[in-house]
């Protein structure tokens, strides 16, 4: 991600994450989660993870192709940044929790599934959620679909690549239709698919220099169709078989789409601020730690907010507002003190094995 198509990129990590927040941190009872903030969230960030992941592997298999270098070098560069990128803070933040956090909701065995990143099954598994831990099924369904996807993208024949794609976009709407009435049964990875294999989708249209017109309108087209029927779905949540996940990630493909290829509109406008784009640049931790912080700020704000008179019936709002500034605070310093130096670690080792232009070297941030 270079550019403006950077911070535009960002940005929108930076709403799919904001929305999770919300829709963790605020009452669902609260008008602002009228909205479906969660899944929409959840939708930004898959169809944004499939979207840069394939396009990433896909110009690297050209390249790959283009020098006769051997793909599985691509793999092993790619595994290893994933891992230096995500593996670091998230396994410090769990050995924290495991050794100053104790909950009835979660026994120690969860631990497991937490840290082989299957908590999306176990949480299938007991059906419910686990307290502070349940967002993280987010990242093991990423994970799950980053561990098989760039095999798929860098060993299918180039004629059936596209066809493969939409196939695990439609597998994704049928396991969510066909799961629909089993509780927490659209957390397993076959039913989130979609939403991955959607931005891969417009990945693909893109390293293929396919044709934008003919394949914008009809991507417009189900964002239309698909609108009405979020809303219908929003409504009345009774209709189980109307996949909420895959409508919403079908309008999400649509605006990363439209940023693709128009860069002067209000669209663009919005998404290049620039606290967006920091928030969504540091938005790992700002995602991982989300859920984890309030237990442990809670009343120490409480406490303090009490020498404040003339508050009191704003300390929710308060309280929010503060653990926001703690949270954007935290995962700057993340940032800075342990995702950047890893970051520069893949660089260093990558440049060391292969020279800095090495074909495998991919960028994960």
């Amino acid at each position: 991600m270079k550019g403006t198509a950077d911070k535009q990129l960002y940005s929108i990590l930076a709403i799919g994450i904001l929305l999770i927040i919300i829709s963790h941190w605020i009452p669902g009872e609260n008008i602002i989660n009228i909205l479906p903030n969660g899944v929409a969230g959840v939708s930004i960030l898959f169809v944004l993870s499939g979207y840069v992941v394939t396009k990433l592997l896909l110009e690297k298999r050209l390249a790959a192709d283009a020098a006769h270098s051997h793909k599985l070098k691509i793999i092993k560069n790619f595994y290893l940044q994933l891992s230096l990128r995500i593996l670091p803070i998230y396994y410090i933040t769990l050995f924290l929790l495991l050794i100053f956090y104790s909950t009835p909701d979660v026994s120690r065995s969860a631990y497991f599934y937490f840290f082989s990143f299957t908590s999306n099954f176990y949480f299938y598994k007991i059906g419910t959620w686990a307290g502070i831990f349940s967002h993280l099924w987010i990242l093991a369904a990423a994970v799950q679909f980053f561990l098989i996807w760039p095999w798929i993208i860098l060993f299918t024949a180039k004629k059936y690549l596209w066809h493969v794609i939409l196939g695990f976009v439609i597998s994704g709407v049928i396991f969510q239709i066909a799961l629909a009435t089993t509780k927490l049964g659209n957390l397993l990875p076959f039913a989130c698919f979609d939403s991955f294999a959607l931005g891969a989708l417009l990945a693909w249209t893109l390293v293929q220099k396919m044709e934008y017109k003919k394949i914008f309108t009809g991507v417009s087209v189900c964002a239309l169709v698909a609108l009405p029927l979020i809303v219908v779905k929003q409504l009345n949540p009774t209709l189980v078989y109307l996949p909420m996940r895959a409508l919403l990630s079908i309008v999400v493909l649509w605006v990363i789409f439209y940023i693709s290829y128009e860069q002067n509109n209000i669209v663009s406008f919005i998404l290049n601020n620039k606290f967006l784009a920091f928030t969504g640049k540091t938005g790992y931790g700002l995602f991982l730690y989300h859920n984890f912080l309030p237990p442990f700020t809670w009343n120490f704000l409480q406490g303090i907010n009490r020498h404040f008179p003339g508050i009191t019936s704003y300390t929710g709002y308060l309280i929010f507002f503060e653990n926001f500034i703690i949270l954007i605070l935290l995962s700057f310093l993340s940032w800075i003190i342990i995702e950047q130096p890893f970051l520069r670690l893949h660089k260093i080792i990558i440049a060391g094995k292969h020279g800095a232009n090495a074909i495998g070297t991919t960028e994960l941030r």
